[in-house]
């Protein structure tokens, strides 16, 4: 379904895309994928060759008054989920490049464990209060966290200690499901996931996420060290030099200042040579932003053939770029968005001048709850093409709504999914147009909320599995949690399983699309806390709810001198035995409250 969306909406859109953080305003942590995955290739080059190099020219271009941070995890195979190491503590970026280059330089993929997530919470805690302070957070990476059941939750988490702290995350030609969890992590992080297809790509995507201007130029390392400030003296050192120093009588004069010659003024930068500019397609005004220039030198061989040579010998961004070129012929590839182009240019004098036609339009997508509603809250957009004998090559992904993709022109497949609900559509794009697709996911909303007893004031942190209605015995459609949390699911009738501690209540539920549903869920729950007598040892404790099967196992199980139980209200028996011993002491009796907490001492 296309519907053409007024220009403005489209262009805003694409200007919150062309947007990125500056960097140099606050603290910056880069986590880096050093997974056996990233030995993988990303086009002639292993992936982690390709951080590697991306990363140490984004630090050479910083602000070098600006602070860096950069940290690794998949190292060390032997640490497995603890495997995250410090390659660069935070430091100034102008000292922390010469240190980057460094420790890179013997990283190498090895470990199968990638902790995603705990690495970059140990660096977001190496960098320092205060934790409300502005972070710009970057991971690269190849594959997904394995250490951690549930990122999307754990991002939140890192988000209320740390509310200033953005991440985007690059994913190195990542597979669905990895991108899709870390798309999620990063919209909890304010931030959003953006796919690499290439080195090249990882290098530009990675400078205009740190905010780097696209005509920074690398810093050169300095010639000497600053000299480090003298240490303050005691009070007994200050006697020792007195008693070592020589009677020098009446102190000398201070030498003369030296004399301060004027700094001679920089050298004139020679005249760009070399003009260019980009348009969508032939008639349109120039693009002013979002382009990616890479010039290549074209060499005629002994038997006079033209060769392009393989690593470019001008690259910029920005609208229009202005190089100064050596004569010769070249060629010019410019990008924006997904959308390419190359073109030649020959620089023979005076100033050359080309205008690149990236015959491209734009793709304008948001998802709807249903057609006619608001828009649909944590959208997932895939766009694909159709690849010659078959089957579908992913281009991007996006995680906002709206969304605007620059592709050449051709036919498309975009898919939009909210969490199980998933809708794909064709779109077709013409040079210079744009085509907007306003896809209907036909969902709802879901908000749930749990409480120990009928009337209770505030909610519990419960967890919420969500099933299909017909789906008895399957594995859940949605797993949530917190004390309120939200869900989209397609219109429908389902089950709800809600789990607090070891009380558990089944419910069911429906969803209409465009509308929102509140599920209370009461679980008659209370606290029942097993403690044992002071100096005696820790006791092993199962807890069986009175009258019911012991064949079938108890209800909770712990360890310890002071226990706690979540249960439903009711009469329960605890029996529990000293470690190490076969048998348990006499059982003891105890009553669960709902909304309430009772106390139960063991006796010998």
């Amino acid at each position: 379904m296309r519907i053409v969306f007024q220009l403005s909406l489209v262009w805003m859109a694409v200007g919150l895309l062309a947007a990125s953080p500056a960097a140099a305003q606050g603290k910056t942590v880069l986590v880096i994928d050093a997974t056996a995955q990233m030995s993988a290739k990303l086009g002639q080059v292993r992936k982690i060759d390709a951080a590697k190099t991306a990363s140490a020219d984004a630090a050479r271009r910083m602000d070098p008054q600006s602070s860096l941070g950069v940290w690794a995890f998949g190292i060390d195979p032997a640490r497995k989920c603890e495997d995250k190491v410090a390659l660069v503590p935070m430091q100034a970026a102008g000292t922390a490049a010469p240190a980057l280059d460094k420790a890179l330089s013997p990283v190498q993929p090895k470990a199968g464990r990638a902790p995603v997530l705990g690495a970059l919470q140990a660096a977001l805690a190496a960098a320092g209060e205060p934790k409300d302070a502005a972070i710009s957070a970057v991971i690269i990476a190849g594959t997904g966290d394995d250490c951690l059941s549930d990122i999307c939750t754990g991002a939140k988490t890192l988000h209320s200690i740390y509310p200033n702290a953005k991440l985007s995350v690059l994913g190195v030609s990542m597979s669905e499901q990895p991108a899709a969890s870390l798309t999620c992590a990063a919209k909890a992080m304010g931030g959003e996931f953006i796919a690499v297809k290439s080195a090249s790509d990882l290098d530009k995507l990675l400078r205009q996420t740190l905010g780097i201007s696209g005509d920074a130029k690398p810093q050169k390392a300095s010639a000497a060290a600053p000299s480090a400030p003298e240490p303050a003296k005691t009070q007994g050192s200050d006697k020792m030099l007195a008693m070592a120093a020589p009677d020098q009588g009446a102190p000398a004069a201070p030498p003369a200042p030296a004399e301060v010659k004027p700094a001679a003024p920089p050298a004139p930068q020679p005249e760009p040579n070399a003009l260019l500019s980009a348009v969508l397609a032939d008639g349109q005004p120039p693009l002013d932003a979002g382009v990616t220039w890479e010039i290549y030198k074209i060499a005629t061989t002994a038997t006079g053939q033209q060769k392009t040579a393989e690593l470019p010998s001008w690259v910029g961004g920005g609208g229009k770029a202005q190089a100064r070129l050596a004569e010769g012929h070249y060629a010019v590839r410019a990008a924006c968005g997904f959308a390419s182009a190359e073109d030649s240019i020959t620089v023979n004098g005076g100033k050359a001048e080309k205008t690149v036609v990236l015959n491209a339009g734009t793709i304008a997508a948001e998802g709807l709850q249903t057609q006619g509603a608001g828009a649909a809250e944590g959208v997932f957009f895939t766009l694909s093409r159709k690849k010659q004998g078959g089957g579908l090559e992913v281009l991007g992904r996006s995680s906002g709504t709206p969304t605007a993709f620059h592709v050449n022109a051709g036919d498309y497949v975009l898919s939009a999914s909210a969490g199980p609900a998933a809708l794909t559509s064709t779109v077709k794009v013409e040079a210079g147009k744009v085509s907007a697709v306003r896809m209907a996911l036909n969902v709802g909303t879901l908000e749930m909320k749990a409480y120990e007893a009928e009337g209770a004031a505030g909610t519990v942190p419960a967890w919420h599995r969500i099933y299909s209605a017909a789906g008895a015995g399957k594995k859940p459609l949605l797993t949530a949690g917190g004390t309120a949390p939200r869900v989209q699911l397609p219109a429908g009738d389902y089950r709800l399983e809600t789990v607090y501690g070891n009380a558990r209540v089944e419910s069911a539920f429906s969803i209409a699309a465009g509308q929102t549903a509140a599920k209370s869920v009461v679980l008659s729950a209370g606290e029942a806390k097993i403690s044992v007598p002071a100096g005696k040892p820790a006791r092993v404790c199962a807890v069986y709810e009175e009258g019911a099967d012991r064949g079938a196992g108890p209800v909770g199980r712990a360890a310890g001198t002071a226990m706690s139980f979540i249960l439903r209200a009711g009469v329960y028996s605890a029996e529990c035995r000293a470690q190490g011993t076969p048998a348990p002491a006499k059982p003891v009796e105890f009553r669960v409250v709902a909304g309430e907490t009772q106390e139960t001492k063991l006796q010998e």
